[in-house]
């Protein structure tokens, strides 16, 4: 699939966090399984990061339930977007973080071998504005 990560935060302070989205465009009749797993041993789309987990969180939506090899599951078709929301450096300037996407495609008959693909995100943390008071 294509995989994207776009940030929706734009001026970003140290240590604020920041929110994004990961988009995950799965090919022609291929799905992947959903998170949380409707059954046990169904290697489910992750996001991760190389940030802590309290500093990284992401937001699964729900999946299309359909019958997959005589057994109903839940997965994710076509185009899938995760919010995601992670904390930013307390550095000033350019930085970036690691967003880690696993999944395990499948059409209706197979399943591929599992990949994790990482995604650079760049961004920019800047001096936040004082408001002025009168």
């Amino acid at each position: 699939p294509k995989i994207s990560v776009t940030l929706i935060s734009k001026a970003i302070a140290p240590n604020a966090w920041v929110k994004a989205k990961v988009t995950i465009e799965f090919g022609y009749e291929m799905h992947g399984y959903a998170n949380p797993p409707m059954n046990e041993g169904e290697l489910s789309v992750r996001v991760d990061s190389n940030l802590p987990t309290p500093k990284f969180r992401a937001t699964y939506p729900k999946g299309v339930e359909i019958d997959f090899l005589g057994q109903k599951t839940l997965v994710y078709e076509g185009r899938v977007e995760i919010p995601i929301t992670f904390q930013s450096s307390a550095k000033l300037g350019p930085n970036s973080t690691s967003v880690k996407v696993f999944y395990q495609q499948c059409n209706m008959s197979a399943c591929f071998p599992p990949k994790t693909v990482i995604v650079q995100v760049p961004y920019k943390v800047v001096k936040p504005k004082v408001k002025a008071r009168l």
